[in-house]
């Protein structure tokens, strides 16, 4: 698919520029003439069309050494996905979600790409998977060799590996790599490779830790002190509010004072303190 579209625009090149030969010819142009033209106009070209002569000349750079072609997937930048059209000035590329970048044709060839399918089609994955300490590291390799063989996507030759990377923090870190003819499906293979690890991890009795840590809090003995004295503080003041209470709920033993009244009795209202 690629050769061919390379093919097929070669050769439109080609006939674009022989029909414009045969048309100056036959309309009496002398070709001199239009030489001198294009270098007066040379000096516009230099600043105002440089970078659509850039992609152009980049396009035909891409035709002849064929680093990408029509079908390829390739990563530019934060974009990837498969090459759809390589044209004059730009090329297409169409994304996992459906989406169109437009690539520039000088980015390809100055810039760095990451061609997945440059030579053929197959493709390498890399796994990555974390164990517990108290795991058996052979049991763990043993398993996902299994996997990977029982998977029908993954080539035997190369054969799959399984390798013991590193002792992590929390867990033994394994990582088994894999190859398989089409790189297109390596997404979906990692899936499968996935679920299949996790319910075969589970029946085994491996686990995958998750992140975690433990606090080891400095001067525990001085923390105990502080904790214990102010325990007692609150069973010490505890009492004397009751206390208090007790002794606002009580009545008053202090006698109260007798306010003599300000109004005359009728015996005193003659002076001598009889009744009347």
């Amino acid at each position: 698919m690629g050769l061919k579209s390379s093919i097929r625009t070669g050769f439109g090149y080609v006939g674009v520029i022989v029909a414009g030969m045969v048309a100056f010819s036959y309309m009496g142009l002398n070709l001199q003439n239009i030489a001198i033209v294009a270098g007066a106009l040379s000096v516009d070209v230099d600043f105002g069309l440089q970078s659509i002569v850039n992609n152009f000349i980049s396009d035909l750079i891409l035709l002849a050494e064929r680093p990408i072609k029509v079908g390829d997937w390739i990563v530019v930048g934060e974009a990837q996905g498969y090459v759809r059209h390589i044209n004059v000035r730009a090329t297409e590329i169409e994304t996992f979600d459906r989406q169109t970048v437009i690539v520039p044709n000088s980015d390809l060839i100055s810039g760095v790409v990451k061609n997945w399918m440059h030579d053929d089609t197959s493709g390498c994955i890399i796994l990555t998977v974390g164990v517990f300490y108290d795991s058996d590291p052979e049991q763990v390799r043993d398993i996902m060799m299994q996997i990977a063989r029982d998977n029908s996507e993954l080539l035997a030759y190369p054969a799959p590996v399984v390798y013991f990377m590193d002792f992590e923090a929390s867990s033994l870190d394994f990582e088994l790599r894999a190859y398989l003819a089409q790189s297109d499906y390596s997404l979906s293979v990692k899936s499968d490779l996935r679920f299949e690890i996790m319910r075969r991890f589970s029946e085994a009795g491996i686990e995958i830790p998750f992140p975690q840590r433990d606090l080891n809090p400095r001067d525990m003995d001085r923390l105990e002190d502080v904790i214990r004295g102010r325990g007692e503080t609150s069973r010490n003041l505890q009492p004397t509010s009751s206390a208090a209470g007790e002794t606002s709920g009580a009545p008053s033993s202090t006698p109260h004072k007798q306010i003599p009244s300000t109004h005359e009795s009728p015996a005193d209202a003659d002076g001598d303190g009889d009744a009347v």
